[in-house]
């Protein structure tokens, strides 16, 4: 699943992202465990820095908990 991310857009890329996986997520696609950030990075043809930001966005949304050495975790809501 290649996702192309808008080069030149004024919204930042990892914001870009972030907002297609959020989709993921509220669409069901997403349940569990996220991809890793390499996979984010390939699939969305962007940075790993930029990867992390977007995944770190979501955890700071309380969208995501990140388990260090583990990985990025969807957090189920009621």
């Amino acid at each position: 699943r290649g996702v192309t991310v808008d080069h030149d857009s004024p919204e930042p890329l990892y914001r870009q992202v972030a907002a297609d996986l959020r989709a993921r997520i509220d669409s069901g696609e997403l349940t569990s465990r996220m991809p890793s950030l390499k996979t984010i990075a390939q699939t969305y043809g962007v940075s790993h820095v930029t990867a992390e930001k977007a995944v770190a966005l979501l955890r700071d949304e309380d969208r995501v908990v990140v388990v260090i050495g583990r990985g990025a975790y969807v957090v189920r809501k009621p």
